[in-house]
């Protein structure tokens, strides 16, 4: 054969392998048709959902069993929760607001109706970190007296008793978003070639499905004037509110997923809870991001504690924010700050979520030149699943009165979970709206009418989504006004603004199986059906060894036992594998707690074992846990001692009320 033949035949079967490679490639293509079609994107995305799923197969051959997830569809008014709604709740009926005799107002303060004979001080209260503030010198008030800061103390004396600056007749605080400076005048040029403001405001506790039975006049405004996008299904990723918040707010996992048959296991983002023991100042903070491309910043919450701080923990050792309003929450809760409180709030008809969204309200007419970011984290809602009836009027009345102001920015109104107190999460439905947070966006007006951001979301509120993906929409919409801008270390999720990577399930997205809200198939099987008791005698000895092993709870709280008294309640998850699923609701003495946890056995019924690594608490345990204020595992104690109902304990009581319940780690 000569040498120029060779060459041909060489030729031919090159080009042949490239032809049969790029059938493979075709066919490969092909064989995904149904996650690609035309109604499921443009091309650029059919090939990023190709990419995918070339790159993960874990979506044709997954090593974890129920690795697939149906979107629940609930109703807000099912009948089975219809007894626990009360839509004329009010706080405050019938209440008749006290009269504060000092005011501050556009940035002067002032007495109001005072005789002769009372003289009213005030001070200043200045921010250090989140676990301290710095008080200024108290100075007389003069009428049209410029306070010169954001959080203001006053205090008024009758002269003519003789506890002169000892214990005030009236007293009270007041709060603004003083600018050093006089703020520039708006140009001429459009705000929306501005970066955009973003605010995030926060419900804490509230479902989804709450949020549209309590507060209908809210969501119509946000949905008339803003163009709101209600997202249905955002899981929680944690129990309470601090892992959540620092999904939403750090992009980062707080506690690890154990390896298990549901999940191939998640590392914590931190190492020997240096969340906790060490200071975050130097962490990826969204707010420090936003203050490195320009942005002026405000963190407000209606605790003294706050996300970063509790239940014990370092938190921020400097202000993160340029406004904050931590020194007034942190006055309401030294010794005498209940006198204040009740001033302040009960007495004036008035719950926390005014002031703060009195002071995010200041913070945007303050700032009209510049971009601003905010936080504001209310935890008014937190015990009271009918509680957002009450606040209804006051949010539409609030976005109503402000669509103008925020033509330019992107509004995040959510929670970081569901309701955990009362009775609610004793049924079925509250089990899974607990693990269902609201999320209603807005975005800028230049972008209402922007086709392909629209098409984008509508599709990403059909999805299941995680606060780790509000992360990675916080920094994107940072990047898409300036691409420069690197993306922090950790990114656990994908923005909302871009297709979503495919399949979306709990374990993917970093959700334990325990918080989980796909709609699996389970099959309620009669109260104390094996393996039940073996199971929850197990999850009982489970829970008793994370007692005995950690310090704050070890000599303070009880054994505990499981209630035989008390049924056992059980759930069958369809076959998946060779291990059946068992969800059960249990009781455990003394203190008749109730938690939640999930068992998994062979088929043929042998080989029990535990496949939680987070129990639930269902329901409140203040009373019980009052010693255990302090620990990460505070619903697993029943205090050895149980505490009188008086008025030295009502302050420990009023803390752990406050807080949300641990989540659980257990090894």
């Amino acid at each position: 054969m000569n040498r120029a033949m060779l060459r041909f035949l060489k030729i031919q079967a090159a080009f042949a392998l490239v032809v049969l490679a790029n059938f493979g490639i075709f066919m490969a293509y092909d064989s995904f048709s149904v996650l690609i079609s035309s109604e499921n994107g443009s091309l650029p995305e059919m090939k990023d959902k190709l990419a995918h799923i070339l790159e993960n197969p874990r979506d044709n051959d997954s090593p974890v069993i129920l690795d697939h997830c149906k979107l629940p569809e609930l109703d807000p008014w099912d009948p089975s929760i219809r007894y626990l709604l009360n839509s004329s709740f009010d706080p405050f009926e019938n209440c008749t607001p006290a009269r504060l005799v000092t005011k501050l107002e556009d940035g002067k303060l002032y007495t109001v109706g005072i005789g002769n004979d009372v003289e009213c001080h005030y001070r200043c209260l200045y921010p250090v970190s989140d676990a301290a503030s710095r008080p200024g010198e108290w100075e007389v008030i003069v009428n049209d007296t410029e306070v010169q800061c954001d959080v203001v103390e006053t205090a008024c004396y009758n002269l003519t008793i003789g506890n002169y600056h000892q214990i005030p007749e009236f007293d009270a605080m007041h709060a603004q978003v003083y600018r050093k400076g006089n703020a520039t005048p708006p140009s001429n040029e459009p705000t929306s070639t501005r970066p955009p403001d973003v605010h995030i405001i926060i419900l804490d506790a509230v479902s989804y499905s709450e949020i549209v039975r309590t507060m209908p006049k809210t969501r119509y405004v946000l949905r008339t004037y803003y163009d709101a996008v209600p997202f249905r299904h955002l899981n929680k990723i944690g129990h309470n509110s601090r892992p959540n918040g620092i999904a939403l707010l750090l992009g980062k996992a707080l506690h690890p997923i154990e390896k298990s048959p549901m999940s191939v296991g998640h590392e914590s983002d931190f190492k020997n809870h240096s969340d906790c023991t060490e200071p975050i100042d130097k962490d990826q903070f969204i707010a420090y991001e936003f203050k490195k491309a320009g942005y002026t910043t405000m963190m407000s919450e209606d605790w003294a504690m706050g996300i970063f701080q509790w239940p014990d923990c370092v938190g921020f050792k400097k202000t993160p924010v340029d406004h904050t309003l931590k020194p007034f929450t942190m006055r309401l809760n030294i010794p005498d700050g209940s006198r204040l409180n009740d001033n302040l709030y009960s007495k004036m008809c008035r719950s926390c979520h005014v002031t703060q969204m009195e002071y995010l309200e200041d913070f945007i007419d303050k700032y009209p030149d510049e971009p601003k970011f905010s936080i504001t984290w209310n935890t008014h809602t937190h015990d009271d699943i009918n509680v957002p009836y009450s606040s209804d009027e006051y949010f539409y009345n609030f976005f109503k009165r402000n669509v103008n102001k925020f033509d330019n920015a992107y509004i995040f109104f959510m929670s970081d979970h569901g309701m955990h107190v009362g009775d609610m999460p004793h049924t079925t439905i509250g089990q899974i709206e607990i693990r269902n947070p609201f999320l209603y966006m807005t975005i800028p007006k230049s972008l209402r009418d922007d086709e392909h951001t629209q098409t984008m979301l509508r599709k990403n509120t059909k999805e299941l989504i995680t606060h780790y993906d509000l992360y990675a929409t916080f920094i994107d919409i940072l990047q898409s006004a300036n691409a420069s801008i690197p993306a922090p270390n950790v990114m656990k999720g994908t923005s909302i603004f871009k297709p979503l990577p495919q399949p979306r399930t709990c374990d993917r997205l970093g959700v334990p199986f325990d918080y989980c809200i796909c709609d699996f198939e389970k099959t309620p099987l009669p109260n104390n059906a094996e393996p039940s008791r073996i199971a929850a005698e197990k999850m009982v000895k489970r829970i008793n060894a994370v007692i005995k092993q950690e310090a704050m709870l070890a000599e303070k709280c009880e054994e505990l036992a499981l209630n035989e008294n008390r049924t056992i309640q059980v759930q069958r998850f369809s076959k998946d594998g060779d291990i059946t699923i068992y969800q059960l609701t249990f009781a455990v003495l003394p203190g008749d707690g109730m938690f939640l946890g999930y068992a998994g056995a062979k088929h043929n019924g042998s080989d029990v074992f535990i496949l939680s690594d987070k129990f639930v608490r269902l329901g409140t345990y203040a009373k019980t846990a009052y010693c255990a204020t302090k620990s990460s595992f505070a619903q697993f104690c029943h205090c050895k001692k149980q505490m009188k109902e008086d008025a030295e304990s009502s302050r420990e009581q009023k803390l752990i009320e406050n807080l949300t319940n641990a989540t659980i780690i257990v090894s």
